[in-house]
């Protein structure tokens, strides 16, 4: 279920976020500066990096669709945006080890600081922080444990009016970005087994948000 209702977001953010740039060049509301609230959607693609005593680490590694929300605030300088912004996310990655366990990552969330510059319309920045990601195991017929990993995450996007979308109003923007997650490596003992679990996480997406 949760992969059909986030395809139906990714379908409906992305054709939001890559609309005709021609049909919104009406600036927004004049500053970036101040609050702002969206939803984003997009794709993940894990690259797992475990191991655990009894058997080798993962030999397959499953990306999947990802979705939540997110809210920052925004300072500007003349064309120089700075600010810091929070997400929350779901998504669907998994790796296993045929016939010993599997790996999986469904909900996360991070705190960055952007920093970007204002050409014309667009908004273009680089984003940095620091994230916090449930990591699940679970032995084949056995036991299975939770645990919380943190590490860096960075990327890059651009964002623009979307004034021009559903009718909406110059307070709306959309936005295509790319975020790198590495979910550091640290040991999870489950059943009594030692795992060595963390992850190398790829997040495409796109966003819609409201600035207040």
């Amino acid at each position: 279920m949760f992969r059909k209702i986030s395809f139906t977001l990714i379908a409906t953010v992305m054709t939001a976020a890559t609309a005709s740039a021609a049909d919104d060049m009406a600036p927004l509301h004049q500053t970036w500066a101040g609050p702002y609230f969206g939803l984003h959607a997009g794709a993940v693609f894990g690259e797992f990096n475990n191991n655990f005593t009894v058997g080798p680490g993962p030999d397959k590694d499953f990306g999947g669709p990802s979705g939540g929300v997110l809210a920052g605030y925004n300072f500007q300088h003349g064309n120089l945006v700075f600010g810091v912004e929070g997400d929350f996310s779901l998504m669907d990655i998994r790796a296993k080890t045929s016939g010993v366990g599997k790996f999986k990552e469904n909900y996360g969330f991070s705190i960055r600081g952007r920093l970007g510059a204002v050409m014309d319309d667009y908004l273009l920045f680089v984003t940095a922080g620091w994230a916090f990601t449930d990591k699940y195991f679970k032995f084949s017929g056995g036991a299975s444990d939770h645990k919380w990993g943190d590490g860096f995450t960075a990327g890059v996007g651009i964002e623009g009016a979307a004034n021009a979308l559903f009718n909406l109003g110059p307070n709306w923007t959309k936005r295509a970005e790319y975020i790198y997650t590495n979910v550091e490596k640290d040991n999870q003992t489950v059943g009594g087994v030692t795992t060595v679990s963390g992850s190398d996480n790829h997040t495409i997406r796109a966003t819609l948000n409201y600035h207040f």
